[in-house]
């Protein structure tokens, strides 16, 4: 621990956690962007999220008498999507009347496989939850089964069936 004095205030910094936030922390990010971006749909608003969760967890492991968190990509996961899924919910309260929302420009040659691909991600996010946190999570991070489980406190079975039920789901809607 360094003790550094700059003017009038003393700043204590921990180079132990510091190089625990690069080597820990850091690592993360991009894959909490991609399930907060997934539920939000905004790309600030999913930023917001990530730096929320990353400063949360750093402030949970600077706690003296805080427990260590034993698995930090499900810590990290379940974090981001409750703060993911609250500020939906409170976006959603603020949302604009379909009749104030701008036009979308047009594309004068939609290429097929973006329509299809755009059209099953609109179908995904028309889940409910937890199907949607399973599926992407499964589907599109890669995650096992157990992780899902972990970071989402569902059981393997819940999982699975969130899964199953969230690809059928998509499957149906895409085919009508």
């Amino acid at each position: 621990m360094k003790l550094l004095a700059t003017s009038s205030v003393i700043y204590i910094e921990s180079t132990m956690k510091e190089l625990d936030f690069r080597t820990e922390l850091l690592p993360q990010k991009n894959r909490l962007y991609r399930l907060a971006m997934g539920i939000l749909l905004d790309s600030a608003e999913a930023e917001d999220t990530v730096e929320d969760t990353l400063l949360r967890a750093w402030e949970e492991s600077r706690k003296p008498d805080a427990a260590p968190i034993q698995n930090l990509p499900a810590y990290l996961t379940t974090v981001c999507r409750r703060l993911a899924l609250d500020r939906a919910q409170r976006l959603q309260a603020q949302a604009a009347p379909l009749d104030e929302a701008p036009d979308l420009p047009d594309e004068s040659e939609p290429n097929p496989q973006d329509e299809t691909y755009r059209r099953v991600v609109a179908l995904i996010h028309q889940l409910r939850e937890p199907q949607r946190s399973c599926l992407l999570l499964r589907d599109v991070e890669g995650l096992s089964y157990q992780e899902i489980a972990a970071a989402l406190a569902l059981t393997e079975a819940q999982v699975k069936t969130n899964i199953h039920r969230g690809r059928q789901r998509v499957r149906e809607a895409f085919q009508s």
